[in-house]
C-alpha cells in the first residue's frame, strides 16, 4: 500500500511527468510509418526565396499559385502565411479574386497571442486576415501550445476565438472526414520526410506535374529556416510550423491522433500490480528478484509500444514500471539496520551537496578557483573559459601567476589568510589567453579540509565596470561644463536638502556658497549665508529675511517664486522635484523684465484712463453736436423749399442743397462716432422687441435702391418664406444692414452686384449675409477693416468719404445682441459680410401663424 501511495502521489503531482514524456517521445522512433500522401506541402523554401529575391512576396504571386493548384485538381488549398496586414491594393485585389474563384476551397490562418498589459493582467490579441481576403476563404487556427518543457506534443482540432470555434489547419484540410473529438497527441512516428513536397517557385512558374496534386489537399507555408518560426518537438530537434500542421493532418487522416491513456485507469492497474508484486520480493531469492526488477520496466515499455502500434493510444507506463523496483527497494530497506539507513542518507546528502556545489562553481558568473598552499590551481568553474579564454585542462595544475601575473598584496598573502583565518579582496590584472591584460577583482577565503588549507578565489572581470566608470566620469565632466555655460544660476539639492552641484553663476548670486562646508550646503544654510552677506531683502513670502521651506508644505519645494536682492535686482527661482526626492533650482535675473512689466502697467493704466475720458466726452457730446446740426439741416430745407418766398437766384437753391447734404452726412458720421463711443463706454442700450426680418430688409432695400440705380449696381434679396422672428432692437438691426449695404455699394464698381441672403442655420442661429462683387481685400487687411477708424487703402477707398466705423460699429451692435460678425474677402473678387444672432433671440413660428 505504501508503494502505491508513493507512486500515486508522484504521478498525480506531476513529479513523474518528465520521465513519462521522455518514454512517450522515445516510442515514436519504434512505431514509425510513412505519410499518407493525401497532403502535398508547397514549401516556401530557400530556392524560392533566392529566385524571387524579395520578401514578403506580392500577394498576386499567391493568387497565381492558388489558381494553378486549383486548375491542377487540388481538393483544398490552405495557407500558413500571415495575411493580417494590407499589401498593395492591386495585389490584395488579385489575391481576393483568386480566393473567390476557389469558391470556399481555400483556407487562411488565424491565430491569437497573449501579451502582458500589467503586472498581473494579460490580454489576448486575435490576428486575422484582412477583411477583403477573409470574405472569400475559410478560416482555420494555426495556434500551437507547447508543454511546460517547451515541446509541441498536443493539438486541439478546434479552438475558441471571439466569434466561436474555429478548426485547426489540419482539421480544416480533412474535408468531409470528421476530426477527432477533443485534444490529441501528434503522432511523431509519421516520418515528416515522407510528406510529398513541391517548391513554391516551381508551382509559381508552372514547372510541376499536375497529377501530383490532383485530388489532394495542399498546404502552403514557410520551410526556409531564415523566415519561418521553429518549434521544438519530441522526435525531431525542431520543425517548422507548417510541417507541424502537416503532421497534425497526417495524424488525423491516418487515424493516428493519439489519445493518452492515463489517470484513474493507470492508477487502478498500478494498485493491482503493487498488491500482487509487493509480497513476492524479499523472500531470499536475490538473483531472481534482481532479474525481475531489471526486466519489469522494459516489459511495461514494450507493452506500451505494442499498444501504440495497433491503436492510436499512448499509454502511461512509469507508474506500473516503478512498482517492481520500488517494491524491491522497500523489501531491501526492511532488512537494513537503522544505522545503515543513516549512513546511506548521509552519503546521499553529501553526494547531492557536492554535486550542487560543483554545479554552482561550474555555472558561476565569476571565475571560481581553488588553489593549494603553493599557489597551484586545483579546480575552477566554467567562468574561467569566459574570463581567461583557457579550457579547463590548460589551467588545472598551473601556477596562479599564469592567470594573475601581479602578486597578491602583502597584506593578504595566502599564508596569512591560512594563519589568521581571514578573508580578503584586492584589485589586480588578469592575463587573457590572447595576451591582453584586463582589470579583475579577487576575493579569497580559506577552507581547512582534513588539516590542509585550500584557498577559494572568486575572480570578477572589472572591464565593463571600469569602462562604465570612465564613461560616467566623462559624462559628469560634460555635465559640469554644460551647467557652467548656463547664463542662469543652477543648483541641485539631494533628498536631504544638501547642495551637491552648482555653477559659478549661482555662487555669484548667493555670494558665499563656496565658503560653506559640505554639511552646511543646504537650502536653509544658503538663505542664511545670503542674509549674512546682505544679499537677500525679500524672500518667497514677501517677508524680509531668508525663507525656509516647510516639509509639511510640498508647494514650497516645487514651483516658482521670486527673491529680491539688496542691489534692487529680482531673481525668479524655478524649482522642480527629481525622482530621488531632491530638487533642481534655476535662478534667473528678471530685473529688466520686472522694469518692463512696471512700465507696461503704467502705460496701460494711462491708456485706459485716456480711452475712458474720450468715450465719456463723446457720449456726453451727443446733444451739443446733434442740436446745431438739426437746426442747420432744418434751415437748409426751408431755404431749399422756399417756404417764405423765392430766393431770387438759382445759385442760392444749389447752395442750400449743398448745405443740407453736407449737414446730413456730418450728422451720420457724428451718429456713428457717438454710437461707437456709447458702446465703448457701456452706455448703449437696446430697445428690444420682436422683429419681422422681411420688413426690415425690404425697408433697407427701398432706402438704398436709388443709390444703387445711380451707381449702375444690381441689388438682389433672397429670404426664405419660413424665416423666423428675431427679438432685438429694430433700429440697430436697420442701421447694421444699411451700413453693410452702403459699404457694398461704395466699394463695388458700376455693373457689379450686391446680394442679401438670410437663413435659419442648423445650430439655431439666425444668419444674414451681404455679398458684393467689389474690389475685395487682401487677407492681411481683414483685421484692419474691422478696426475702429481704419480704412483699407484702394482707389475706391481714397475717393470715398467715411470714418471707417461701418464694419466695427456693425460688429459691436451684433455683439450687443449676443451674436457676432465675420468678414471674408478676396482681392479683386468681392467680399462677404455675415452677421448672426444667437438661438435664444430666434423664435420659430408655426406655418399658420406665419401665413396669418
Amino acid at each position: 500500500m505504501a508503494i502505491f501511495l508513493l507512486i500515486a502521489v508522484g504521478y498525480t503531482s506531476g513529479l513523474l511527468e518528465f520521465l513519462e514524456q521522455r518514454l512517450q517521445d522515445s516510442r515514436y522512433r519504434l512505431v514509425e510509418r510513412p505519410a499518407s500522401g493525401e497532403l502535398i506541402l508547397v514549401s516556401i523554401d530557400t530556392p524560392s526565396l533566392r529566385d524571387i529575391g524579395i520578401w514578403p512576396w506580392p500577394r498576386d504571386y499567391h493568387a497565381v499559385v492558388l489558381d494553378r493548384l486549383r486548375a491542377a485538381g487540388a481538393r483544398r488549398v490552405a495557407f500558413d502565411i500571415n495575411f493580417s496586414s494590407h499589401s498593395t491594393p492591386d495585389a490584395d485585389a488579385a489575391f481576393a479574386e483568386s480566393l473567390a474563384r476557389a469558391a470556399g476551397h481555400a483556407i487562411l490562418p488565424v491565430f491569437k497571442q497573449t501579451y502582458r498589459v500589467g503586472p498581473d493582467e494579460t490580454d489576448v490579441v486575435v490576428t486575422e486576415p484582412v477583411p477583403a481576403l477573409a470574405a472569400h476563404a475559410e478560416l482555420a487556427s494555426v495556434n500551437l501550445a507547447p508543454d511546460p518543457d517547451g515541446l509541441i506534443r498536443r493539438m486541439a482540432p478546434f479552438q475558441y476565438f471571439s466569434g466561436g470555434y474555429v478548426p485547426s489547419l489540419g482539421a480544416a484540410l480533412l474535408d468531409a472526414r470528421p476530426p477527432p473529438a477533443g485534444e490529441f497527441h501528434i503522432d511523431y512516428g509519421i516520418r515528416a520526410s515522407t510528406i510529398p513536397r513541391l517548391s513554391y517557385i516551381d508551382v509559381l512558374v508552372d514547372q510541376f506535374d499536375p497529377a501530383i496534386v490532383a485530388g489532394k489537399s495542399v498546404l502552403i507555408g514557410v520551410t526556409a529556416s531564415e523566415l519561418g518560426e521553429q518549434f521544438t518537438t519530441p522526435r525531431y530537434r525542431w520543425l517548422m510550423g507548417v510541417t507541424l500542421q502537416a503532421l497534425a493532418f497526417e495524424s488525423m487522416a491516418q487515424d493516428r491522433a493519439l489519445r493518452r491513456l492515463g489517470g484513474l485507469p493507470v492508477l487502478a492497474a498500478t494498485f493491482l500490480l503493487a498488491v500482487i508484486l509487493g509480497p513476492c520480493f524479499g523472500g531470499g531469492a536475490l538473483r531472481r528478484d534482481i532479474y525481475a526488477v531489471l526486466a519489469w520496466p522494459p516489459m511495461m515499455y514494450l507493452i506500451a509500444v505494442a499498444l501504440q502500434m495497433v491503436a492510436p493510444i499512448t499509454l502511461d507506463v512509469v507508474p506500473a514500471a516503478l512498482v517492481a523496483p520500488l517494491s524491491y527497494a522497500y523489501a531491501m530497506l526492511r532488512h537494513v539496520q537503522q544505522q545503515d539507513l543513516r549512513l546511506i542518507s548521509q552519503h546521499l546528502t553529501i553526494g547531492r551537496q557536492t554535486a550542487f556545489i560543483r554545479k554552482v562553481l561550474e555555472n558561476s558568473v565569476e571565475d571560481v578557483l581553488t588553489v593549494d598552499e603553493t599557489g597551484v590551481v586545483q579546480s575552477f568553474g566554467r567562468g574561467a573559459e569566459r574570463i581567461f579564454g583557457y579550457p579547463p585542462e590548460r589551467i588545472i595544475g598551473s601556477p596562479l601567476h599564469s592567470l594573475l601575473p601581479e602578486p597578491a598584496p602583502d597584506t593578504l598573502p595566502f599564508g596569512e589568510v591560512a594563519t589568521h583565518g581571514r578573508a580578503g579582496s584586492w584589485e589586480t590584472v588578469g592575463q587573457h589567453r590572447d595576451g591582453r591584460q584586463f582589470p579583475v577583482e579577487v576575493l579569497v577565503n580559506e577552507l581547512n579540509i582534513g588539516g590542509a588549507s585550500t584557498y577559494v578565489l572568486l575572480i570578477r572581470d572589472l572591464s565593463a565596470q571600469k569602462q562604465a566608470e570612465a564613461r560616467a566620469a566623462t559624462a559628469r565632466a560634460q555635465l559640469n561644463e554644460a551647467i557652467e555655460c548656463i547664463s542662469e544660476g543652477f543648483a541641485l539639492f539631494d533628498a536631504d536638502d544638501r547642495l551637491i552641484l552648482y555653477n559659478r553663476r549661482f555662487d555669484d548670486i548667493v555670494g558665499g556658497a563656496a565658503d560653506l562646508s559640505a554639511d552646511d550646503l543646504g537650502y536653509r544654510s544658503l538663505m542664511r549665508a545670503m542674509t549674512a552677506h546682505g544679499r537677500l531683502v525679500i524672500g518667497p513670502d514677501g517677508d524680509d529675511g531668508p525663507a525656509e521651506p516647510s516639509q509639511a508644505d510640498p508647494a514650497r519645494l516645487s514651483g516658482r517664486f521670486e527673491l529680491q536682492l539688496d542691489d534692487g535686482r529680482h531673481l525668479q527661482v524655478s524649482e522642480r522635484h527629481t525622482d530621488d526626492g531632491g530638487r533642481v533650482a534655476v535662478y534667473t535675473d528678471v530685473s529688466e523684465l520686472k522694469q518692463r512689466e512696471h512700465s507696461l502697467r503704467v502705460a496701460k493704466i494711462d491708456a485706459e484712463a485716456a480711452n475712458k475720458a474720450k468715450s465719456d466726452f463723446l457720449a456726453n457730446m451727443s446733444h451739443e453736436l446733434r442740436t446745431p446740426l438739426n437746426a442747420v439741416i432744418g434751415f437748409a430745407q426751408m431755404l431749399n423749399q422756399e417756404i417764405f418766398g423765392p430766393l431770387g437766384n438759382d445759385n442760392y437753391r444749389a447752395y442750400s442743397n449743398d448745405i443740407e447734404t453736407s449737414a446730413e452726412h456730418l450728422l451720420s458720421l457724428i451718429n456713428d462716432i457717438l454710437d461707437m463711443a456709447k458702446i465703448e463706454a457701456g452706455k448703449f442700450t437696446l430697445d428690444e422687441a420682436d422683429i419681422d426680418l422681411n420688413l426690415i430688409v425690404d425697408l433697407c432695400r427701398r432706402i438704398v435702391i436709388k443709390r444703387f440705380e445711380e451707381g449702375d449696381l444690381r441689388l438682389s434679396v433672397e429670404l426664405p418664406p419660413d424665416l423666423p422672428i428675431l427679438h432685438g432692437d429694430e433700429r440697430v438691426l436697420r442701421q447694421i444692414l444699411l451700413n453693410l449695404l452702403s459699404n457694398a455699394a461704395k466699394f463695388t464698381e458700376p455693373g457689379g452686384e450686391v446680394s442679401v441672403r438670410a437663413w435659419h442655420a442648423d445650430d439655431g442661429t439666425l444668419r444674414i449675409a451681404v455679398r458684393d462683387t467689389g474690389i475685395g481685400m487682401a487677407p492681411e487687411d481683414l483685421p484692419k477693416a474691422l478696426g475702429s477708424f481704419e480704412q483699407v487703402e484702394s482707389h475706391l477707398s481714397r475717393r470715398s468719404e467715411g470714418t471707417g466705423l461701418g464694419l466695427p460699429l456693425a460688429k459691436s451692435m451684433c455683439e450687443l445682441h449676443g451674436g457676432g460678425l465675420g468678414l471674408e474677402s478676396e482681392l479683386g473678387k468681392g467680399s462677404v459680410v455675415t452677421f448672426w444672432f444667437p438661438p435664444e433671440r430666434v423664435r420659430v413660428i408655426a406655418d399658420a401663424d406665419h401665413a396669418a
